[in-house]
């Protein structure tokens, strides 16, 4: 989803919740209403996960770099640190600060992992400590479950979002649970996808 995926998202939210308050409405303007608000919220929610995967990704390569040179600016502000022994990475946004395209996160992304994600039956587990991003907080539990049955198959993904929330700085609130199953079809090169 675009950059501006997530500030289109919060205003047709504002927006619609603004109508909402307006005026006698029919039962049926009010389901459309709804309908509108639920997707828009659904729309926010998907880029900010979105993004939050990429920034988690970028630290996961980031410290399985194995010692080569590596920057990603999704981290440019941030410190990412990685317990080995415990396998932890930790995104540490401080109070904030400003990452590309002058978004400013704050607070902390933990990820635990079993193994390399390559690896059949690895877990990765990212969970968000005070995060937010431009003044949106973040909440929720994110996990990511290696289910292919051979190496030889394209990496299958069980993908679980648990406790979903979004608070916008208007106090407009949206949640989501999801689980669902991602295939990722990897190009010929066999270098293609081996990075953590």
């Amino acid at each position: 989803m675009r950059e501006s995926g997530i500030y289109g998202a919060i205003a047709a939210i504002s927006v619609a919740l603004l109508i909402a308050s307006c005026g006698d409405e029919t039962d049926q303007n009010d389901l459309n209403l709804v309908t509108e608000v639920d997707t828009q919220s659904e729309a926010a929610m998907e880029s900010v996960m979105e993004d939050l995967d990429n920034v988690a990704e970028a630290a996961m390569i980031a410290a399985n770099a194995g010692g080569r040179f590596f920057e990603d600016e999704l981290l440019s502000c941030a410190t990412v640190t990685q317990n080995q022994e415990l396998k932890t990475v930790i995104i540490d946004f401080g109070d904030g600060c400003i990452g590309p395209r002058g978004r400013m996160r704050s607070g902390r992304i933990v990820i635990t992992y079993t193994d390399r994600r390559l690896v059949s039956g690895a877990v990765k587990t990212v969970t968000l400590e005070d995060f937010e991003v431009d003044s949106v907080g973040i909440e929720g539990t994110r996990v990511f479950t290696n289910i292919m049955e051979s190496e030889n198959d394209f990496p299958m993904f069980r993908i679980q979002l648990m406790g979903g929330r979004l608070t916008f700085s208007d106090g407009t609130i949206a949640t989501r649970e999801s689980d669902h199953t991602r295939t990722w079809v990897r190009g010929a090169n066999p270098l293609l996808g081996e990075a953590e």
